[in-house]
């Protein structure tokens, strides 16, 4: 596991969790809020072995793992802007295209 960016220095335990116990964001029902505390890109692998980038937010709900670069992106100008501790939507969308995407929103 190789961290690419963290908003503050987490534990061993953390990052264990992070990698085995983060709950996927698309599980999260759109319009669901949670208190965003701290954020984490890092890469790690999908079940057949490939390496990708997984973002984790580490939240009042527990920590929240996605591939979503846009929710991540929305993640850092949030946590950037505000701070931690702050209220966040859960936001399901259809691109032009017709695919799915999550991100978060400011509540």
């Amino acid at each position: 596991m190789k961290v690419i960016y963290q908003s503050r220095e987490f534990s061993k335990r953390e990052l264990y969790q992070m990698r085995k116990q983060g709950i996927s964001l698309k599980s999260i029902d759109d319009g669901a809020t949670f208190l965003l505390n701290d954020v984490c890109a890092y890469d790690g692998e999908d079940h057949n072995g490939n390496a990708i980038r997984l973002y984790a937010f580490f939240t009042d709900k527990g920590i929240i793992v996605t591939q979503s670069e846009t929710a991540y992106k929305e993640s850092i100008d949030i946590m950037e802007d505000f701070g931690s501790g702050q209220e966040v939507r859960h936001v399901v969308g259809k691109s032009k295209a017709g695919r799915e995407y999550h991100t978060l929103q400011l509540v």
